[in-house]
């Protein structure tokens, strides 16, 4: 159930990312609060987690504030909200499929020419490797 809850989570702020560039911090608030109260609803060992849960996010945060914002924030709270979530070290398998879901996006506008200040939006390449797992694990791969 979470995996589903996960994908519709990722989706809508994939498409968000998409349409306007940027997420609102009203959702990613409420993503947050939800997963935070996901952990909080599966007792002390979920609880206990919580710290663990948000660190791909968190880094991801800090990377944003250490590049001035190259790399967006929301990225890092759709993280810190999947972490909640998914747990810690799926979060950071997310955040890895994703940079190569992305790598492999920057090549091919690299290759058609037109990579000259083009921004990618990230959300939906976590989108993406979160649905190819998904995928992945329901062919039993």
């Amino acid at each position: 159930m979470k995996e589903g809850l996960v994908w519709i989570l990722l989706g809508i702020f994939a498409w968000q990312d998409l349409r306007e560039r940027q997420l609102p911090l009203v959702w990613l608030g409420a993503a947050l609060a939800a997963g935070v109260g996901y952990r909080l609803a599966g007792g002390w060992e979920q609880v206990l987690a919580l710290p663990g849960c948000l660190l791909p996010g968190a880094g991801v945060l800090g990377l944003s504030r250490i590049t001035r914002g190259a790399i967006g924030s929301g990225d890092g709270g759709v993280l810190l909200a999947a972490g909640c979530f998914l747990g810690g070290w799926e979060a950071f398998q997310l955040f890895w499929g994703g940079l190569v879901l992305a790598s492999l996006g920057a090549a091919v506008c690299f290759l058609q020419g037109n990579a000259r200040g083009k921004r990618l939006p990230f959300v939906p390449f976590l989108w993406a490797a979160w649905s190819l797992g998904m995928l992945a694990r329901l062919a039993g791969l």
